[in-house]
C-alpha cells in the first residue's frame, strides 16, 4: 500500500509540475521498492531536463540499471536496460561536454 500511494503522489505531483516536491517521494519510492525502476527513471529524468545536474542524473540512470540487473532475463529487462543505457550515453556525452 505504502508503496502504491508514492507512486501515486509522486505522479500526481509531477503531473502538477511541482516535480522539486515529487524528488523526495520519488527517493522514498526506491528506498521503499529497491527493486523497482521508475523512481529511479523518474529521478534521472528530472536532474537531466529541469535541474540540469547531469551527475546527478547519470548516478539515478546507474542506479536504474542496477535495478535491472535483479530482473529475471527476458524482452522486458532487455528494452528497459536498452532505454536506460541509452540515456546513460547521452548524459555521459553531456558530461564529457562540460
Amino acid at each position: 500500500v505504502k508503496i502504491e500511494a508514492l507512486r501515486h503522489l509522486s505522479m500526481y505531483l509531477k503531473s502538477q509540475d511541482r516535480r522539486r516536491e515529487a524528488v523526495p517521494v520519488w527517493e522514498e519510492w526506491h528506498t521503499a521498492a529497491p527493486e523497482d525502476i521508475r523512481p529511479c527513471v523518474e529521478l534521472a529524468m528530472v536532474y537531466e531536463w529541469h535541474e540540469v545536474d547531469f551527475e546527478r542524473a547519470m548516478k539515478w540512470a546507474q542506479e536504474a540499471l542496477v535495478c535491472l540487473s535483479h530482473w529475471p532475463a527476458g524482452w522486458r529487462r532487455d528494452r528497459a536496460w536498452e532505454e536506460i543505457q541509452h540515456r546513460a550515453e547521452r548524459l555521459k556525452t553531456k558530461l564529457e561536454r562540460g
